[in-house]
């Protein structure tokens, strides 16, 4: 790890002191011979769960969250597969929590073990991370979070290359981004809705049937939580959908070629044609066949969604009464989808909040699509 300070990029590395348990990060700098900054309010309990197996058990990310507390400390279960029990997996870890006792893990040996692990793991002179706050290098202590930054955590996961695009689509929906190794640090001001975090966040893991983009979606979402735009967000969101519905095209490639192969009626052979490439269609065929062994779209789970897609229809003057039926989950999605991409005008920088709503209710289904999407030859369009 380095810290770049006046334009200066300085390795730094972490030497703990399990006697006196005192904690320090030594600069690699030239005209400071050995030099050693105290990390401040490290408490004790701290030092007594060294980790010294970190590199074989865990894997450490780097997260940043808009206005990030101390006690936001969370335990991490993950579910694989619908039919499997959720499991602890890991925490994540503020860097304030680090530096204090006032918080509801002070006494949890797991989280201090965790937080050992994080550190030995962040400071370790093999990864790229810098860090670029200006500090006085002088100095004789500092405090973690000044180091690092007030709105960073750590993800630390009980096990070895742990594939963080697994899990991905679970994680921002909480208001986390991921930090990239080489990446000023940024803070933004403090945002209410942003404030609460569970102690206990359940993530869902990616289907295995959807591997092979599975790095077209992570991509996707890294960049989604850097846009501020209520339509490019939703666009982002769509176009996950859009992979997951061309997935499902070339699922049912075989049952189109069967349909057409003794077919020759022109007007049927068009139908069917239109049946198979059509968008709206497919999409329905995402939420009726290949994505609902989780219950995703039973009313109950999407009537926030429904709801919010319903007053930004209203707003915009497609249909005429926030009471009107809007059809099924594939119909107003798409509708909506067909509004930012093709009538674009009838959207009015009054109706952002009305899309943000929509945009938040589809980010919280996303992942539930992803965790139980399966691959079937089922019944035809």
């Amino acid at each position: 790890m380095k810290i770049q300070t006046n334009d200066i990029e300085i390795p730094v590395s972490l030497k703990l002191h399990q006697e006196d348990k005192k904690a320090y990060i030594k600069l690699d700098v030239h005209n400071y011979e050995n030099k050693e900054i105290l990390l401040q309010d490290i408490p004790e309990i701290f030092f007594d769960h060294y980790c010294n197996d970190f590199h074989n058990k865990y894997t450490l990310f780097v997260l940043k969250r808009d206005n990030l507390k101390e006690n936001q400390i969370t335990n991490i279960y993950l579910k694989k597969t619908p039919e499997e029990k959720e499991k602890r997996i890991g925490f994540i870890i503020p860097t304030m929590a680090i530096e204090s006792q006032e918080h509801d893990f002070a006494e949890n040996t797991y989280f201090w073990k965790f937080s050992n692990a994080a550190l030995q793991i962040l400071f370790n002179t093999n990864n790229n991370f810098i860090f670029p706050n200006t500090i006085d290098i002088s100095q004789e202590k500092i405090y973690l979070s000044d180091l690092l930054g007030g709105n960073i955590a750590f993800l630390v996961i009980e096990k070895k290359d742990f594939d963080i695009s697994e899990i991905f689509s679970s994680i921002i929906r909480y208001g986390f981004l991921l930090r990239e190794e080489n990446e000023e640090n940024e803070e933004n001001e403090e945002n209410e809705e942003n404030d609460n975090l569970p102690k206990k966040l359940n993530l869902l893991n990616i289907s295995p049937d959807l591997e092979s983009v599975k790095n077209q979606i992570f991509n996707i979402l890294k960049i989604y939580h850097l846009q501020s735009n209520s339509a490019f967000k939703f666009f982002l969101l769509y176009q996950i959908i859009e992979i997951l519905i061309q997935e499902i095209f070339q699922n049912t490639k075989n049952e189109l070629l069967e349909s057409l192969e003794n077919q020759t009626d022109v007007d049927k052979i068009k139908e069917i044609l239109r049946n198979y490439t059509s968008e709206e269609n497919r999409l329905g065929k995402l939420v009726d066949t290949y994505a609902v062994k989780n219950g995703t779209f039973k009313n109950e789970n999407i009537e926030d969604l429904q709801n919010a897609c319903k007053n930004y229809l209203h707003a915009i003057g497609l249909i005429s009464s926030c009471d009107e039926n809007i059809g099924m989950f594939h119909n107003y999605i798409y509708k909506i989808r067909n509004t930012l991409f093709h009538n674009f005008r009838l959207h009015h920088e009054s109706n952002n909040s009305k899309l943000d709503n929509v945009v938040n209710e589809l980010l919280k289904i996303i992942p539930k699509i992803l965790f139980s999407y399966k691959q079937t030859t089922s019944s035809k369009l």
